[in-house]
Parts: C-alpha cells; sequence; structure tokens
C-alpha cells in the first residue's frame, strides 16, 4: 500500500509540474494586490508545504487558474431572515422596522431589493465560471430558471456599487436554504428574546 501511494504522489507531483509549466503561458485570470506581507515558514498550515510562495504588502498576483475559487458577488449580499415565516403580519412589521432602521442607520451606503425568484435553487457553479453563471437545479423549469438566473445576476451587479446589498427574499425561511448558493450570502438570523416584542 505504501509502495502505490508512493507513486500516486508522484505521478500527482509530475502533473503538477506540467500544469505549471503550460500555466507559464496561459493569460492572466485576474490579479490582487496584496495587502500584507506573507511568508510561509511562518505557517504551520501550508497545504504543501515547500511549495507556498513568499510575497511582500502591496506585490501583485497573477492567478492564470482559477477552479479552485467560487466566483461571489464584491460585496457579499445580506440575507435577512426570521423570526418566523414571511407573509404572517407581526413578521412583515418586524422586517419593515428593520428595513427602516437599517436603511437611516446605512443612508447613502445601501440598497435593500426585493427577491421574488427562488434563490436557493442558484447553486455554486461546478465550474465556476467568473461569467457569473450558476448552475441551477435541472428538475425546474426553463422560464424559471431563467427567472432565478436573472435575479443571481441582478444581485451581483447591485453588489458591484461595494454599498451593502440587503435582499428581502420571500423563498428564503432558513439558512441552509441559501448556504450553497453561488451568492455566498452573509445571513443574519433575527431571533426575538422577549415574547414583549410582539406585543
Amino acid at each position: 500500500l505504501q509502495g502505490e501511494r508512493q507513486d500516486l504522489d508522484a505521478a500527482e507531483e509530475r502533473n503538477a509540474q506540467v500544469q505549471l509549466e503550460k500555466a507559464k503561458y496561459k493569460p492572466v485570470a485576474f490579479a490582487v494586490r496584496c495587502n500584507f506581507s506573507y511568508t510561509p515558514a511562518d505557517d504551520d498550515n501550508v497545504p504543501v508545504p515547500g511549495h507556498a510562495i513568499t510575497f511582500e504588502a502591496r506585490d501583485f498576483l497573477h492567478v492564470k487558474e482559477v477552479a479552485m475559487y467560487d466566483v461571489v458577488p464584491t460585496m457579499r449580499p445580506v440575507v435577512l431572515m426570521g423570526p418566523s415565516l414571511k407573509g404572517l403580519e407581526v413578521t412583515d412589521m418586524m422586517q419593515k422596522a428593520l428595513f427602516d432602521f437599517l436603511k437611516h442607520r446605512f443612508e447613502g451606503r445601501i440598497t435593500i431589493t426585493r427577491v421574488t425568484a427562488d434563490i436557493s435553487l442558484a447553486k455554486r457553479s461546478i465550474l465556476n465560471n467568473p461569467g457569473k453563471k450558476a448552475l441551477m437545479d435541472r428538475s425546474n423549469t426553463r422560464s424559471n430558471l431563467a427567472q432565478i438566473q436573472g435575479e443571481v445576476e441582478r444581485i451581483f451587479e447591485l453588489a458591484r456599487s461595494l454599498q451593502l446589498v440587503v435582499l428581502d427574499a420571500d423563498t428564503v425561511n432558513h439558512p441552509l436554504q441559501v448556504s450553497k448558493t453561488s451568492l455566498a450570502p452573509i445571513l443574519v438570523y433575527v431571533k426575538i428574546s422577549s415574547p414583549k416584542v410582539m406585543l
């Protein structure tokens, strides 16, 4: 078994070397500017010891392959949930109060948008397509998929402004519904600690 494992490791290393050589001639997919310096020798969590790179703050790193990345909005949207299912009078009143508070607190820096399509069906793309196309659940109709895709693209577009994007999503009642979507949202679950608030 140990010999087989060594053969597999050697094959993976050869494959990695081939991919690295090919990458030299590929166009740059995107570049990032480093905010911090990094020295792998100081890091015990390097996935492949001896193969990490050192860089300084303000250096530019050119990324040529993005297969291991999920493309998410520039500013991750916030999804407010709770305290119970939408459509109930108390819930709707509380969400309106929350939205009003957020509008005033982040005035000029917030976009609140209503989402009626079931964005929980917008799965992360297996190919992580930079064109922000999401892989959809195949059990849906073509028109429903187009509506969901349209909403996802609209949210990506709103996020480009770098404002706080808050989604008022009719179909989202539980964090698990959006945790695996291409939106990578920040989830805020509102819990009411005192029943007096409901009075």
